[in-house]
């Protein structure tokens, strides 16, 4: 009931008045056939237009990683010192660099997979582009050759690097540029 009488007489008008439904006429068309327009669907039962496009490959992929209380402040301390030298942007930006150094270092010993793991719901975020994910999570992945998950692989990797930085290891510039479809058959797997 609203307050203002008009506008109650108006909805009283509506309900009374029943909507006629009727059916669709046929339509003529060009070639002389008749038609019956189409209904449409509404947008919740519409199916998703399949394409056939390939992705490309500096789509980002949002993986969360759990970590401790000292690991995070850990990695505000080293992200602080990255950013007063120009060498990183954000948070999320610098996790990423420690990720794709691992990826580039994988071989020289730097990554531990035996680090423990424990979701202790506080995450810091690493947006990989899909030939990093895929060099974690493809069918030849570092987490199926581990028997890991991806998140857990992606975990071991950047904590790894982290103890790297803590130990007195420097991030150099080259390594943690995004891996791209042409550099690929540099990093070792």
């Amino acid at each position: 009931m609203n307050l203002n009488p008009m506008f109650n007489e108006i909805k009283r008008q509506k309900k009374s008045k029943p909507t006629p439904k009727t059916k669709p006429t046929p339509t003529q068309t060009p070639s002389n056939k008749l038609t019956t327009p189409k209904k449409e669907l509404p947008l919740s039962q519409k199916r998703p237009v399949k394409s056939n496009r390939k992705t490309r490959w500096d789509k980002t992929k949002d993986i969360k990683i759990p970590l401790t209380e000292q690991q995070r402040m850990d990695l505000r301390k080293h992200f602080k010192r990255y950013q007063m030298l120009n060498r990183t942007t954000s948070q999320t930006v610098f996790n990423t660099q420690l990720f794709r150094f691992a990826l580039r270092n994988i071989d020289s010993g730097i990554v531990k997979w035996d680090l423990p793991y424990k979701d202790t719901k506080r995450y810091a975020h690493i947006k990989p582009n899909m030939v990093e994910s895929n060099l974690v999570g493809g069918i030849n992945g570092y987490a199926i050759e581990k028997g890991l998950s991806e998140r857990q692989t992606v975990h071991r990797m950047v904590i790894s690097v982290l103890e790297f930085l803590n130990k007195g290891g420097e991030l150099e510039d080259e390594e943690v540029q995004p891996i791209t479809p042409t550099t690929t058959t540099h990093v070792s797997q």
